[in-house]
């Protein structure tokens, strides 16, 4: 990211990363100053990744301050702006605000979905921490729906990650979280809700993770009613990974072709099969060598 535009593009990503420390420790006021000024200066030498980050953590200190629809206007923007650069963190960034901005608005059924897609996108990409702000994020809504124990689960894996990694949530999270944690002890009672915790510790940050995603993949919700169907609605860099398959190119061949992770290419591959509603890796190699055949660009 911080190579994308010259000396213009590099000075907004150290400014972005002094607002993000800014909101993380509380002030959310500030934090949005500081983005305002950042994204002025990026209108008159834009760096569309920096900008897409600047949107993003402006949404959060936007939601905080005057509530969802400002806030959603600059999820919408970020999208836009970074729909060619491909980056999952990003990606999930923004279906993280985007279900905490649903949440918000009261619609629990679309923050469900869009958080446990972000969930599921962070753990396989590997994003610890992020992962466990959506499980918190999560256990909100479930708590929000009176779903006492799948909240507890959400909260107990997100504990086992914090401790595991060495990390705490961030200052600005703290009171909500301890609100809402509150809120599902009185009604479990505190004795089930350290035997989850009990559970969760003792399976380890990365098996609890790994079983929050397992349910999110699960459920139906999972994707939401905006979510780009067929081959439409794939992005570039999922088609670069469409192609490169088709050529019979293994997972690790195609990271090294595309210079990302190994983990990165299953994501693009996770949400491929998900927007092309195919099951396996042959069934879409055959499906594009016949769309190549027929001379099929959408």
């Amino acid at each position: 990211m911080i190579a994308e535009q010259g000396l213009s593009g590099q000075v907004a990503y150290v400014r972005a990363h002094l607002a993000e420390l800014v909101l993380g420790a509380g002030d959310p006021a500030r934090a949005q100053r500081l983005l305002d000024a950042t994204l002025a200066d990026l209108a008159a030498q834009p760096a569309p990744s920096v900008q897409a980050w600047c949107l993003l953590l402006r949404a959060d200190a936007r939601l905080r301050l005057v509530g969802p629809d400002d806030a959603a206007d600059d999820v919408a923007a970020a999208r836009r702006e970074g729909a060619a650069c491909g980056n999952l963190w990003q990606q999930a960034l923004a279906d993280h605000i985007a279900g905490r901005i649903a949440q918000a608005r009261g619609d629990l059924n679309q923050a469900a979905a869009l958080l446990r897609r972000a969930l599921v996108l962070r753990v396989e990409a590997g994003y610890r921490p992020d992962a466990a702000d959506s499980l918190e994020a999560l256990a909100s809504v479930h708590a929000a729906r009176r779903e006492d124990a799948a909240a507890a689960r959400l909260l107990a894996a997100a504990a086992a990650v914090w401790d595991e990694i060495g990390w705490c949530r961030r200052p600005v999270d703290q009171a909500d979280h301890e609100a809402g944690e509150r809120t599902v002890r009185d009604r479990l009672g505190d004795d089930a809700v350290a035997a989850t915790l009990a559970e969760a510790r003792a399976a380890g940050a990365d098996a609890s993770l790994a079983a929050a995603a397992t349910a999110a993949n699960r459920t139906p919700a999972h994707r939401t009613p905006h979510t780009p169907e067929g081959w439409d609605g794939l992005t570039p860099l999922e088609r670069d990974v469409v192609r490169l398959v088709a050529q019979g190119l293994s997972n690790p061949e195609i990271a090294r072709r595309l210079f990302m992770a190994r983990a990165t290419v299953k994501v693009h591959l996770t949400h491929v099969f998900a927007k092309l509603g195919i099951a396996s890796r042959a069934e879409l190699a055959a499906e594009a060598g016949r769309r190549e055949h027929l001379g099929t660009s959408s």
